[in-house]
Order: C-alpha cells, then structure tokens, then sequence
C-alpha cells in the first residue's frame, strides 16, 4: 500500500507541480507593457502572494531550514564569460610556437575549465 502511496504523490506532483510552474509563466505574461498597465505596487502584490503560498506549502510539508545555497559560480563564470589567463602562460603558449588558431584553441580550452559542468553537457541541436 505504501508504494502505491508513494506513487500517486510522485504521479500527482509532477502534475501538480507542472500546472503550477505554467500558471506562474503565464501569470508573467502580465508584465508586457505593451499589452498591458500595472503600478509597480500590483506587480510586488503578484509576487508577495506567490511567495506567500510557497511559505505555506513549505509549512504544510514540515519544511523549516531554508535550502542550501547553489553553489558559487563566481570563480568559473569569471574564467568563462571574461578569462584573465597569466601572462606566462600565454607566453609559454607564443614560445611553443602556437599559431592564432592554435592560440584560440588554448584559449578555448582555458575557458572551458571554467565553464560549469551543467553548461558544459548541455548540448544544444
């Protein structure tokens, strides 16, 4: 009995759970000024209720201690999005006899270590 329990809460709320994140994007919608007029006051209102009725299934489901921060990206975003690679290194790279491309290529990989592995395995087309 247990197992069918446990599999109607996962059924229901991956349902649940899908209409929810549906209603907020469409509720965001909303925001197009071109469509429509709000005050700054009422778009604070949408998302304090949104807020609020995430604390109370927080409560309902015994939910105290808040989530773990994600981790810091800081450090690889920094090497990805603008890499500051040491002169000797892009020194030894020139004395080896690397080629622009070759250079690029060095350059690319030095990014990529940098780049966090849930960018690095998606793969898009």
């Amino acid at each position: 009995m247990s197992k069918d329990k446990a599999g109607n809460f996962v059924r229901l709320a991956e349902k649940r759970l899908a209409n929810v994140l549906e209603a907020i994007r469409v509720l965001g919608n909303l925001s197009n000024r071109g469509n429509y007029t709000y005050t700054d006051e009422q778009a604070q209102n949408l998302i304090a209720a949104i807020r609020e009725a995430v604390e109370e299934a927080k409560m309902l489901f015994g939910i105290t201690a808040p989530p773990p921060p994600p981790p810091p990206l800081e450090a690889s975003q920094a090497v990805w999005e603008n890499p500051m690679i040491p002169i000797s290194e892009w020194q030894a790279a020139v004395t080896a006899g690397e080629t622009t491309s070759g250079y690029m290529n060095w350059m690319d990989e030095k990014r990529a270590e940098g780049v966090p592995e849930f960018v690095r395995s998606f793969h898009v087309g």
